[in-house]
């Protein structure tokens, strides 16, 4: 209960203050008591900080007057461009990727020259519960623990990726991650495990989590 004193100084506190005192079967009475005296605390504080500091607070509301628009157009500014370089650099990346795509029969060539070429499969975990089953010799790809998972395999190999369908945003933030992770090499194969699963070649089962 004594939550409820200093709740609406806390950020997010007040949203889950009065549903956990209802939780606990707390009388109303008490409550109450709390309640008016949580939101008594919270107007004293800001009423007596409006008395003490009220030449301080006159001096920034009159710069905010003076400066405020310049630095609101700033900060847009500032969003904007920070947006627009987040969209090139995306749309780099994915036109990157267009260019290097490996097709179905130059991957069933390259495995034949080099069984333990690098090959991740980065669907979703939906999608692989729907379809567990995986090209040969593939990794799971998991965001979370990529890192660790990638440590230890050479950064100088080709890596092969793919997905269930041709999602360009999927293959550029994984590609992406890749990259950061030291592999300068990263390929999508067109068509996914579908355009692979239909020229006949032949795919793995794997276990996956229900």
């Amino acid at each position: 209960m004594k939550l409820l004193l200093i709740s609406r100084f806390v950020p997010g506190l007040s949203l889950v203050a009065i549903p956990i005192a209802g939780a606990g079967d707390t009388r109303f009475s008490r409550f109450t008591v709390y309640d008016l005296a949580g939101a008594a605390l919270w107007v004293l504080v800001g009423l007596s900080a409006g008395m003490i500091f009220y030449r301080q607070i006159d001096a920034v509301l009159g710069l905010l007057r003076q400066f405020g628009v310049g630095l609101a157009a700033l900060a847009v500014t500032g969003l904007v461009l920070w947006i627009a370089f987040r969209f090139v650099r995306r749309a780099l990346l994915i036109a990157s990727l267009r260019r290097s795509r490996i097709s179905v029969d130059e991957l069933s060539r390259l495995l034949a020259r080099d069984p333990g070429a690098l090959i991740v499969d980065v669907r979703s975990a939906t999608s692989r519960r729907d379809d567990p089953f995986v090209i040969p010799g593939a990794r799971l790809f998991d965001f979370a623990s990529a890192d660790t998972d990638l440590a230890t395999l050479p950064r100088h190999t080709s890596v092969v990726i793919y997905c269930s369908c041709p999602n360009e945003v999927s293959a550029a933030k994984v590609a992406e991650r890749l990259t950061k992770l030291g592999f300068g090499h990263v390929r999508p194969l067109t068509g996914g495990i579908d355009a692979w699963r239909a020229s006949g070649h032949s795919v793995q089962a794997i276990a996956v989590a229900t």
